[in-house]
């Protein structure tokens, strides 16, 4: 937050090595494959900030893969939906930052369909509804501009 991202990027990927040698240690120990997710997610949001959207999309892609295997073993952890909901965002903003709109309409779509499971299974949480709704209006836009390019061409 203080503007120095080389150091930042250092000390995150740092902690990313460490994550990794202890999963070494203990591969399917839940709390450290989720701190690995976390990890990647810094690394990434680093490298977005940085401008390399190539790197940014590697880390943000594995720690999609992290998270979908904590999922493959509590398919219902709220904790881990909401880390989904989010990569998924990140990711897709990497996507459509790219200009590859297709693949951000998928991920979009993806988040908001659990953004929505969590909002049915915690009702009384309404920040599921704000972010809802800040999807829809980035599928929105997406769309638009899908259309618009395929009516031009």
């Amino acid at each position: 937050s203080r503007g120095d991202l080389d150091r930042a990027l250092a000390a995150y990927e740092e902690s990313l090595q460490v994550r990794r040698r202890l999963l070494e240690r203990d591969p399917d120990r839940s709390e450290w494959l989720r701190d690995l997710s976390v990890s990647l997610d810094n690394v990434g949001d680093v490298h977005r900030s940085r401008g390399d959207l190539d790197r940014a999309l590697a880390a943000y892609e594995e720690s999609l893969q992290v998270v979908r295997r904590l999922l493959e073993r509590d398919p219902d952890r709220s904790q881990w939906l909401r880390d989904l909901s989010l990569i998924l965002d990140r990711t897709g903003d990497v996507y459509e930052k790219r200009g590859n709109l297709d693949r951000a309409l998928i991920t979009y779509e993806e988040s908001l369909e659990v953004k929505r499971s969590l909002s049915r299974t915690n009702p009384e949480r309404t920040e599921w509804l704000v972010r809802i709704s800040a999807i829809q209006g980035k599928l929105n836009d997406i769309r638009s501009r899908m259309s618009g390019w395929k009516a031009k061409a």
